[in-house]
């Protein structure tokens, strides 16, 4: 058996393969690495891709993220209406964001219409 067979028979088991419980898909990971990103550049950008996932099509169309101060999400809003519907959903919300970004939480979030 060659050396090179050795090392990774040596990784990766006795069938030259990893284990799949090891593996963590990067759909997984992807919201908690794009939301360390935006809460440490300050502009909530990074998440627009996983934004859809983390609240739905319909909230999606009608609010985006914008920027993190500190632990609270500033969200555009479309209309006043949207304002009132997202506050009343504030804490749903915040929970959604708090799983996907990896446990870090989001204390508050902070609606202002676009213009």
């Amino acid at each position: 058996m060659s050396e090179a067979h050795l090392g990774a028979e040596a990784l990766c088991g006795d069938h030259g393969s990893v284990a799949r419980r090891d593996l963590t898909s990067i759909r997984e990971l992807l919201p908690s690495v794009l939301g360390e990103l935006a809460r440490t550049s300050g502009s909530a950008g990074p998440l627009q891709p996983v934004w859809e996932q983390i609240v739905g099509p319909t909230i999606a169309r009608n609010a985006s993220p914008l920027r993190f101060d500190r632990d609270a999400l500033l969200i555009l809003v479309a209309s006043p209406g949207w304002t009132h519907e997202l506050q009343q959903r504030e804490q749903e919300i915040r929970g959604r964001l708090t799983a996907a970004l990896g446990g870090r939480t989001v204390a508050k979030l902070v609606f202002r219409l676009r213009t």
